[in-house]
């Protein structure tokens, strides 16, 4: 088949952009055809500032659409992969070329409200280009994404990468399946080393409100000065926790946030950034997927501190980032709230103590910092049973695997973590309201009608 990913222009891509890497590299090796494209609502486009040549010298790396960076996402891509759909000519020749697909999947489904978007209702014709559209899933936000409404007729399925995404997916009337996060498993090499590690984690994630980085940072000062403490990634939150005018007041030292903190603390207007730094942490910024997997391997264990109560009301929203560490031998950290729907832990995928180890969520930072310590002092049966337990659930994740699960769900068929196929129900009713309302206000200016 000749395959399209394609999404919209967003702020942050984060993982979506492992998502795009890893699933385009999986249907090429499964024997399809993928060409990735980005849809821009506008009439022209300027030169690219840097060469690939020398954004690999700033530490881009080479990926499967070309050189990508884990922020930025890829250097524009070969320009004709840059499709412009504003104006009827651009919009001709946009439709044009994605009608040469066989299957599309949409890897940002919808554009997003941002200004540049007002007043934009061109997209809507772009879905009627391919007989078969598949749209992913990425988080709890479907009800916040409520335009998806205007293309569902046009779906064959919605691919959600987790509980949570699934779950929510059941208020669209389109067929969806549970197909997880895509990981290269080629060159997998089971270890089992945790007692040759040293004792300290990585944590690495684009800085949003709801993964809370700002638990971990506040633990740091909590932790053992020999323990190794690895931040890395960044974002909207870590230029809040480190800018000298606009940091956030609960990014200072407070003892609402830290009652073990002395008061002098937080008269003193300390960032809890800084009080981090000054106990040892290290601060990476964005690093390469190599990096990435290099401290990994070095580190004990992994924490993945996202939580949200909105999104764990629907399920587990864990990140990517959970089977990088696995994939490495390195034992996750994570919380309660972020790996289920309740305050047990206990996913439909991972369980605390099997597959990592818990944090409740609202933990104070000297408590976190106590769980941190316990995972990085296992004893070796301890480590190795839940190494072991993760290698099991590895297949699910390979991108071949994943990518045949597309192939799957474009044609009808049962596929997924659950192998199955499962019908949403009649339209909710405030998606319905919400997207009309959308499409009047913003997308439509005032003018559209349904």
């Amino acid at each position: 088949m000749k395959i399209a990913l394609v999404l919209y222009p967003i702020n942050d891509l984060g993982g979506i952009i492992n998502h795009v890497e890893h699933l385009g590299a999986g249907l090429r090796e499964i024997g399809h055809t993928v060409n990735l494209h980005v849809l821009c609502w506008q009439e022209n486009f300027r030169n690219p500032t840097n060469s690939d040549k020398e954004l690999l010298k700033k530490g881009w790396s080479r990926g499967t659409f070309g050189v990508v960076h884990q922020f930025s996402g890829w250097n524009t891509f070969p320009w004709k992969e840059r499709l412009f759909y504003k104006g009827k000519e651009n919009l001709k020749r946009t439709k044009e070329i994605l009608s040469s697909y066989d299957l599309i999947i949409w890897e940002v489904p919808v554009p997003t409200k941002v200004k540049i978007n007002t007043g934009n209702s061109d997209w809507l014709g772009l879905y009627d280009c391919c007989d078969k559209n598949i749209a992913i899933v990425h988080d709890g936000n479907l009800m916040h994404t409520s335009w998806i409404y205007e293309i569902r007729k046009n779906l064959v399925g919605l691919a959600c990468v987790h509980e949570c995404a699934f779950n929510i997916g059941q208020n669209l009337d389109v067929p969806r399946a549970m197909i997880l996060n895509p990981q290269n498993l080629a060159e997998l090499d089971e270890v089992y080393d945790y007692q040759n590690r040293q004792q300290g984690f990585l944590s690495v994630q684009v800085f949003k409100a709801w993964k809370h980085v700002c638990d971990v940072i506040r633990a740091i000062p909590y932790l053992p000065r020999t323990m190794r403490k690895t931040i890395a990634g960044g974002g909207i939150e870590q230029r809040y926790m480190t800018s000298k005018f606009k940091t956030k007041e609960s990014y200072y030292c407070r003892v609402q946030d830290d009652p073990d903190m002395s008061e002098e603390m937080e008269s003193n207007r300390v960032r809890i950034w800084e009080r981090a730094l000054y106990s040892g942490m290290e601060y990476l910024g964005f690093i390469s997927s190599s990096q990435r997997d290099t401290l990994l391997r070095q580190l004990r264990t992994l924490i993945d501190p996202s939580w949200s109560l909105r999104y764990s009301e629907n399920g587990s929203h864990f990140n990517r980032v959970v089977v990088e560490a696995i994939k490495m031998g390195t034992i996750p950290i994570a919380t309660n709230l972020g790996m289920s729907d309740n305050l047990e832990g206990e996913g439909a995928i991972f369980k605390p103590k099997e597959n990592y180890i818990m944090i409740p969520y609202d933990f104070r930072p000297k408590d976190y910092a106590g769980v941190i310590e316990y995972a990085n002092n296992l004893s070796t049966d301890e480590a190795n049973k839940i190494i072991e337990n993760n290698y099991d659930l590895l297949d699910h994740f390979d991108r071949r695997k994943v990518a045949q699960d597309f192939i799957d769900l474009a044609n009808k068929k049962k596929c997924g973590f659950f192998n199955s196929r499962k019908q949403g129900k009649e339209v909710n009713k405030e998606l319905k309201a919400s997207s009309k309302e959308e499409m009047e206000e913003f997308f439509g200016k005032g003018k559209f009608k349904r």
